[in-house]
C-alpha cells in the first residue's frame, strides 16, 4: 500500500484490502493507523510510530501483528520505502507487509520442541539445567533459598515389561499431571529422562521442601495405574539438596540432589532422603579399591542380561532389546549396574567397562542378532563415550 506524507492512504491491493478488512476505496483518505492496528505481539501495546519501531531485531523475533477490521489477526514482516520526486522532495511511502503466520507458528513449534519433553510436555533435561543454572547466578547477587528433587520411580520397568511401552509412556504423562498439580506455580518439574524427574522448587526453605517433597511421593506411592483391565501399582523416591550462597556450583547441586536419591532407593525405596555431607562420605568409602576395578573389568565379571522390552505379541524380527550389566564381586555378590558404575574411579575405567562391553557382545552375539534382525541398546556411559579413542 501507499502512503502520502500526512501518513493518510493512497493506494491499497487486494492483498493489503484482505489483510487488512478495508476495502480500498473506505480506505483511501484515511490515517494509516486507523486502518492498519499494529501491535508489539498479539496482546502488546500499539506500535503508534511504524518508523521508529524497533528494528534492531527480526521481524521474527518481535512478534509484530496486524489486527484486522474484521477481527481477525496476522503475524507480519514489513518493510517501508520512502517515494520522492525527481528533485528530491518527499512525497510519501510505500508500505510492503507480509504474512508470516505459518513461519512464525513453525518457528515456535521448534522452540517449543527444543525445551520440552515430547511426551509428557514438561520442560527437558537441557531446559532444565539451563533455568537452574540461572536461578544458581541470581544467587550470587542476591542470596536467596531453593531446593532441587531428583525424583526416580520404582517398579516403572515392570510396568514396561509387562504390559509393553505404551502403558509406560501413558503412566509417564499421567504421572507428570499429576506431580504438576500439586505444584506450587512458579515451581518447575522436568523429565531428565527416561523414568527421572527433576524438581526445582525456588524460594523454599527445608520444610516446605520436604513436605511438597513428601507430599509427591506419597501420591505416586498410593497411585493406581490401570492398563487394559490389569492394576499395577508403582512407586518413586527422591532426593533433596538445598542451594543457598554456600552451595550454588550446578555440577555440585546436580550431584548432591542424585546421590540423595540414590540413598533413598537404597534404603528401601518409597522414601525421601535430604542430602548430607556424609552421603558422599559413605558413597566414596563403598568405592572399590582401583586395582579391584581394573581386575573386576579386565577379568570379565560381568553378567550381560538381554530382554525384550517390545509390546507384546511383536512379531520377533521387529523386537528391540536391552542389554543390562550385573557385576560379580570377589565377596559373590551380585551388583546391579548403577550400583557399580557410580563406584568406578574415573573416564577411563568407565571407557575400560564399555570396551568390554562392546567386544563381548560382538564377540558372542553379534551374528546371532544380525540373522534375526533385532535391534538392541548397549549400555554405555556418557563418561566413556568422550574418551578419544574409538572401542
Amino acid at each position: 500500500m501507499c502512503i502520502d506524507v500526512a501518513m493518510n492512504i493512497t493506494f491499497m491491493n487486494p492483498i493489503a484490502e484482505k489483510m487488512s478488512g478495508w476495502r480500498q476505496e473506505d480506505a483511501l483518505g484515511t490515517p494509516l493507523l486507523t486502518v492498519l492496528r499494529i501491535t508489539s505481539g498479539d496482546k502488546g501495546p500499539l506500535l503508534e510510530d511504524i518508523y521508529r519501531a524497533d528494528r534492531s531485531r527480526s521481524d521474527m523475533e518481535q512478534e509484530i501483528v496486524l489486527h484486522c477490521h474484521n477481527g481477525g489477526s496476522y503475524d507480519i514482516h514489513y518493510s517501508i520505502t520512502p517515494l520522492s520526486t525527481l528533485d528530491g522532495d518527499k512525497i510519501g511511502s510505500v508500505l510492503v507487509i507480509q504474512d508470516v503466520t505459518e513461519s512464525r507458528k513453525m518457528l515456535r513449534q521448534l522452540s517449543y520442541s527444543a525445551t520440552h519433553d515430547a511426551l509428557t510436555q514438561l520442560a527437558n533435561r537441557a531446559s532444565f539445567e539451563k533455568q537452574l543454572q540461572q536461578r544458581l547466578q541470581t544467587i550470587q547477587e542476591s542470596p536467596q533459598h531453593h531446593a532441587l528433587v531428583f525424583i526416580d520411580l520404582d517398579r516403572f520397568k515392570a510396568v514396561n515389561d509387562s504390559a509393553g511401552h505404551a502403558a509406560g509412556d501413558a503412566l509417564l504423562r499421567e504421572l507428570a499431571s499429576l506431580m504438576l498439580s500439586m505444584l506450587r506455580s512458579g515451581d518447575l518439574l522436568a523429565r531428565l529422562g527416561g523414568d527421572e524427574f527433576g524438581l526445582l522448587l525456588p524460594d523454599c526453605n527445608s520444610d516446605s521442601a520436604r513436605f511438597i517433597a513428601t507430599r509427591l511421593i506419597n501420591a505416586i506411592n498410593e497411585y493406581h495405574f490401570m492398563w487394559e483391565g490389569r492394576l499395577h501399582r508403582i512407586g518413586a523416591s527422591a532426593g533433596i539438596t538445598m542451594i543457598n550462597e554456600h552451595n550454588c556450583q550446578l555440577t555440585e547441586v546436580v550431584s548432591q540432589a542424585d546421590i540423595a536419591c540414590y540413598a533413598a532407593k537404597n534404603s528401601g525405596r518409597g522414601r525421601l532422603t535430604v542430602y548430607e555431607p556424609q552421603h558422599a562420605l559413605t558413597s566414596s568409602k563403598g568405592m572399590m579399591p582401583l586395582e579391584e576395578q581394573w581386575h573386576m573389568i579386565k577379568n570379565n565379571h560381568l553378567l550381560m542380561l538381554a530382554r525384550n522390552v517390545a509390546p507384546p505379541r511383536t512379531p520377533e524380527a521387529t523386537s528391540f532389546w536391552l542389554v543390562s550389566l550385573r557385576l560379580w564381586t570377589s565377596e559373590g555378590e551380585v551388583l546391579e549396574e548403577r550400583a557399580f558404575r557410580a563406584g568406578l574411579a574415573d573416564s577411563a575405567l568407565h571407557h575400560a567397562l564399555d570396551r568390554r562391553v562392546f567386544h563381548e557382545f560382538f564377540h558372542h552375539a553379534a551374528t546371532a542378532v544380525a540373522s534375526k534382525g533385532l535391534s538392541v541398546a548397549l549400555p554405555l556411559s556418557a563418561r566413556g563415550i568422550i574418551q578419544r579413542d574409538p572401542y
